[in-house]
């Protein structure tokens, strides 16, 4: 599935997306690590940017639950050259693609518009205003989202 990435002076970068889609907007920052790509998207010093990364391979270890900073993603964006398509590190317990599912998918392109982390509660949803203006079959999302609070809320406060 295409994405882009258009920056503030006009310039545009097309590429593929992987793990979310939608639209979303954050302070565009790059990172010249190696490794610590799980704690770069976990960090919350990232909190709200949309961080591309200058090391061209990226996945290739895998993810596991002790190496992150926070308990969820705090990117708005991740940016990279390849994904690997293989992890291979004893540790990881997960690819870095397997924690997100598809909830929505666009019947005219067959492109992506919704997705839902599995451990997380965090979801994400696409929907084009000039497709149905006025529509109340989003409504269920603002009820999904409060309620996703509201149980944060309970839990840490």
């Amino acid at each position: 599935m295409k994405a882009f990435l258009a920056l503030e002076d006009g310039s545009v970068f097309e590429g593929l997306a992987f793990g979310a889609s939608g639209t979303t907007c954050g302070e565009a920052c790059f990172n010249t690590s190696m490794t610590g790509y799980q704690e770069i998207i976990t960090d919350p010093s990232y909190r709200g940017q949309i961080v591309a990364m200058t090391y061209p391979l990226i996945g290739n270890y895998g993810i596991n639950p002790e190496d992150n900073e926070s308990k969820a993603p705090q990117l708005r964006g991740f940016v990279i050259e390849e994904l690997a398509k293989l992890h291979s590190n004893w540790r990881a317990t997960e690819s870095l693609a397997d924690d997100v599912e598809v909830t929505h998918i666009n019947l005219n392109d067959g492109t992506i518009e919704g997705i839902r982390h599995k451990t997380h509660p965090v979801f994400c949803v696409q929907y084009h205003p000039e497709a149905a203006p006025g529509s109340k079959d989003a409504d269920y999302f603002f009820d999904e989202f409060a309620e996703l609070i509201e149980n944060f809320r309970k839990k840490h406060f």
